[in-house]
């Protein structure tokens, strides 16, 4: 990973054989959340296209009830204690999902932070 001033840079690389299988033209492990935040996610398919939609729909209502935008590691958090709750309870099956959070942020500048969910 790259870090500059007012842009980050990641990458994510797979198997040449898992490679072969997948059609590149629809496959991204990069989600935009927000104009600030990006998601970057490894794992299943099915575990991150079900993850992607919450943090979402999390910024849009922090926005809407705030007036500006998530800081990375509020989202990071909020992210953290719902993985927590897959994890108690016996009729939820834990995400197979290893999720970064990318930002820019007013005050701090670019911001990276990851979770294992």
């Amino acid at each position: 990973m790259q870090r500059v001033k007012d842009r980050q840079l990641s990458t994510s690389t797979k198997p040449a054989t898992i490679a072969q299988l997948l059609d590149p033209t629809n496959l991204t492990n990069l989600f935009p959340v927000t104009k600030f935040l990006g998601f970057l996610a490894t794992g299943t398919t099915v575990d991150t296209k079900t993850l992607v939609p919450q943090p979402r729909n999390k910024a849009v209502e922090f926005r809407c009830k705030y007036g500006y935008e998530m800081v990375v590691y509020v989202l990071a958090r909020w992210i953290a204690d719902i993985s927590q709750v897959y994890t108690q309870h016996a009729y939820m099956r834990p995400l197979g999902v290893v999720a970064m959070l990318l930002g820019i942020d007013d005050e701090n500048g670019s911001k990276l932070s990851r979770s294992l969910l």
